[in-house]
């Protein structure tokens, strides 16, 4: 979406008689395209991680308010992208320069998730429970 914005921005499209852009429908699919991979991507993705990783990491002493505390941090989290986005896009900077942020911003979650978060994937949580049990022992 933020090649669809980056190709579509004003300079770059010749005004038409209406005083719309005339590239602005040519490019279309190309929105279209990356809501879909988006909406795809996020259902498989960063939108069920959060519900693996407090099932799967935390103790079961603590599972049930740390579960609790873990997804109102990720419902204010995506109410702050939601909320700010508007104002970002159409006040402050251009649509574009707010999509790739927030890209890079996914890149570095995968990152950090593909560094810092384990592998528990065929393990019991009885025997991710003793992993984290045993790497916090001093």
């Amino acid at each position: 979406m933020g090649i669809h914005f980056y190709i579509t921005r004003p300079s770059l499209c010749s005004l038409s008689e209406s005083g719309g852009h005339i590239c602005n429908a040519h490019f279309a699919p190309i929105s279209i395209v990356s809501v879909t991979v988006y909406t795809f991507g996020f259902s498989v993705g960063f939108g069920p991680l959060s519900w693996v990783l407090v099932s799967e990491l935390l103790p079961l002493s603590v599972r049930g308010k740390a579960t609790g505390l873990c997804m109102v941090v990720t419902f204010v989290s995506s109410t702050v992208v939601v909320g700010t986005y508007l104002e970002l896009a159409h006040e402050l900077v251009n649509p574009w320069l707010v999509l790739w942020t927030y890209a890079l911003v996914s890149l570095a979650g995968s990152v950090f998730v593909q560094v810092f978060i384990p592998e528990t994937k065929g393990k019991s949580l009885e025997v991710v429970e003793r992993k984290f049990s045993k790497d916090s022992s001093p």
